[in-house]
């Protein structure tokens, strides 16, 4: 029973690995939405000059924020799983634990 233990301390240093990886996506999408601000700014800072971009941009900042919002919604989804295998693998130690308990293991 003790393997149960060892297997729901696996699922926790798991866990911990993609919270990291989270972390780290979390990061890159903070650059973009930074990146878009400074596009939005300097799209502002042209039109307020009277001069159009040489590039059209709308498609390419619609294509960002979807993979942001796709992103955060991946995020929430992972967390969740990740949350949820997590009690799962406690609870069966503390199973485990009870059991052996009872039989006096």
């Amino acid at each position: 029973m003790a393997q149960v233990g060892t297997d729901a301390a696996h699922v926790d240093t798991d866990q911990a690995s993609e919270q990291t990886d989270v972390d780290s996506l979390q990061g890159s999408i903070g650059s973009l939405q930074t990146d878009i601000s400074n596009v939005n700014d300097e799209l502002s800072s042209l039109q307020n000059l009277g001069t159009p971009p040489a590039i059209a941009t709308s498609a390419a900042l619609a294509a960002g924020n979807t993979a942001i919002s796709n992103a955060q919604a991946a995020i929430q989804w992972a967390n969740n799983q990740a949350n949820t295998i997590d009690g799962q693998a406690h609870q069966l130690d503390t199973t485990a634990q009870n059991y052996e308990t009872s039989k006096g293991c």
